[in-house]
């Protein structure tokens, strides 16, 4: 004998009234997987968008997106560290903590110092 199920028109969704539809018509046995088969899902996708929201975004890797350097603009910068690295000491001495400062190796971070003595061709 078939199962009778009234289908209030209150339903959350029509997915629902024929989900619901669709359970009544099964055998026991299909009845019962999918039972067991749906909260799993849902469960899942619950999980998937907790996750995704729960990912770190990065702050802004681009500060300026927008702009693009150009090569001649690197340049300019390339020559104007150099020259500050050359003729100011203050500039040299926070260069040289903030470049080998985090180096732990005694001959790497030797070697770190040592760079900032090395004549470079203009």
């Amino acid at each position: 004998m078939p199962r009778q199920i009234s289908v209030s028109n209150r339903a959350v969704s029509g997915f629902v009234n024929k989900l619901t539809l669709r359970l009544a018509s099964l055998s026991p046995n299909t009845e019962a997987k999918m039972r067991l088969i749906i909260p799993t899902l849902a469960a899942l996708m619950a999980l998937t968008a907790i996750s995704v929201q729960a990912a770190p975004v990065p702050t802004n890797p681009h500060p300026h997106s927008k702009w693009r350097e150009t090569p001649a603009q690197n340049v300019r910068k390339s020559e104007k560290y150099d020259y500050l690295v050359e003729t100011n000491s203050s500039f040299r001495a926070s260069r040289m903590r903030k470049e080998c400062g985090p180096i732990r190796d005694p001959e790497l971070r030797a070697n770190c110092l040592g760079s900032f003595s090395v004549y470079e061709p203009r």
